[in-house]
């Protein structure tokens, strides 16, 4: 369809996306603006929302983890460090 000469867009739309592969969920907000005040408000808000439904994590394994972690390292001219938990 064509639009009249007159015709005033009046500014572009956008389209923020937030998609998640694994499952194939993919979240978006319409806005006229892609400035951070925009984006990082609603980013924000929707990994909370993503982080609120995860399940909880047992950080046991992480500790057994380490203990071999440290033996392995034994010998190493250069010892790769891991962060503290």
């Amino acid at each position: 369809m064509r639009q009249p000469h007159e015709h005033v867009r009046n500014g572009t739309a956008k389209l923020s996306t937030l998609f998640y592969p694994v499952d194939g969920q993919l979240r978006i907000k319409g806005v006229t603006s892609t400035a951070n005040a925009v984006q990082h408000p609603w980013l924000k808000a929707e990994l909370s929302a993503v982080l609120a439904i995860l399940p909880l994590v047992d950080m046991t394994a992480s500790i057994s983890n380490r203990a071999q972690w440290i033996p392995w390292q034994e010998g190493l001219m250069i010892r790769p460090i891991l962060e503290a938990i």
